[in-house]
């Protein structure tokens, strides 16, 4: 069922599933690309061609995931903000309706993975970085 989702597909009911109902959205680019690394990884190997994530300052780092955040904003779905020199993704109402959407696409056992990533966020946080995903992803 969630295979015939496009990889950029994935990006916003990853922010929305696990989220709190009466609160936005919000990650920083430095929280979001770590989970979204975690993600493909563990949860969706698959999508890793696409998304091609290169070590970095900071820990990982995709160009394709920057790019598809853009369009996600033109398009209106995600919303950024600036403080303290980061970059903090949130989304829209509109966002937040097309995630519920693409959720609904999604098999109950991807989103119950995606919703305990979330719980767990970081891959520092989750022990990994000492070896399996050191150096070149």
């Amino acid at each position: 069922m969630d295979k015939d989702l496009k990889p950029v597909e994935w990006i916003l009911p990853f922010l929305f599933i696990g989220s709190k109902p009466d609160r936005p959205v919000m990650k920083d680019s430095l929280r979001l690309f770590e989970e979204f690394f975690v993600f493909v990884k563990e949860v969706k190997p698959e999508l890793d061609s696409h998304f091609k994530f290169i070590s970095y300052s900071y820990g990982p780092f995709s160009h394709q995931l920057k790019t598809d955040l853009g369009v996600l904003q033109l398009l209106m779905f995600i919303k950024t903000r600036y403080f303290n020199d980061r970059t903090y993704y949130y989304l829209t109402e509109k966002g937040r309706t097309k995630a519920r959407e693409t959720a609904a696409k999604i098999e109950l056992v991807t989103i119950e993975k995606i919703a305990r990533l979330r719980r767990n966020p970081g891959w520092r946080c989750r022990g990994i970085g000492e070896g399996e995903y050191d150096a070149d992803y």
